[in-house]
């Protein structure tokens, strides 16, 4: 039993790895830049390891690929809604919105997303899965087994811990951050003395406010929203970007 539970330990690594690969290629490619777009510090989104697993305890067996399709499809979606309403009630932010998406569940869940989900199980289950046993887990010592699911475990733990811990004010400094940006739109027409105030002092660099944790956070999510804050984090940056051109540009004007 505990050989098992070590097996599927390695197999959620993998997929989250592979789930981090996949998201984070995108982003980048779409940002023309590398962003790690995981919620956790290393490269694995646990999400994608969670549905793999479960697609792999609970529909395993079936052969049938339009019912594999639809059952796997349903489960992830399911998760996602899940862990989205999780990370909300946690961290009082909804850190993904699928509302402009349509067949949306309350910007949670999408067509698209359910779409993915279930070719991604008929690919894993039917095709991939058997490949990565054979090549993997079954080839691998059983001790060197329970050292890799131990190592996984604390790993994942210990960037879990820190990446929490890393957020503890993060609410705070987005407010803070929209209050100096609205306070710095007001001095644009000032004169240029005042606008180099304002851009050293009133503009406060995103750096100041976030740490590293947060900054990468940022990124990874865009549509990033805390429920007391007026705007999304993209919306902020965006502010952030025409505040600070606009005061360049006036003082370059002057």
């Amino acid at each position: 039993m505990l050989l098992k539970i070590a097996t599927y330990c390695i197999w959620f690594y993998i997929y989250s790895t592979i789930g981090w690969i996949y998201e984070s290629s995108l982003r980048s490619c779409t940002s023309k830049k590398l962003i790690n777009s995981g919620f956790l510090n290393g490269p694995y989104i646990p999400i994608y390891g969670f549905g793999a697993v479960l697609d792999i305890l609970i529909l395993g067996s079936i052969k049938n690929p339009v019912l594999l399709f639809i059952l796997s499809a349903t489960i992830n979606c399911i998760l996602e809604y899940f862990t989205s309403y999780m990370m909300e009630l946690l961290f009082h932010a909804r850190w993904w919105d699928y509302s402009n998406q349509p067949l949306n569940i309350n910007g949670r869940v999408c067509l698209l997303g359910y779409l993915a989900f279930g070719s991604f199980a008929l690919i894993v289950i039917m095709y991939f899965h058997p490949w990565l046993v054979s090549h993997t887990t079954a080839l691998l010592n059983p001790k060197i087994i329970y050292y890799l699911a131990i190592f996984i475990v604390t790993v994942m733990s210990i960037d879990t811990y820190i990446t929490v811990i890393n957020l503890k004010d993060f609410e705070e400094k987005i407010n803070e951050l929209i209050i100096a940006l609205e306070d710095a739109k007001k001095h644009i027409d000032d004169t240029i003395e005042e606008r180099i105030d304002s851009r050293v002092d009133k503009i406060i660099q995103l750096h100041k406010y976030l740490n590293a944790q947060q900054r990468r956070l940022v990124e990874a999510f865009p549509d990033l929203k805390f429920k007391k804050a007026k705007y999304e984090v993209k919306e902020i940056l965006l502010m952030f970007k025409q505040a600070n051109k606009e005061l360049l540009e006036g003082g370059d004007n002057d």
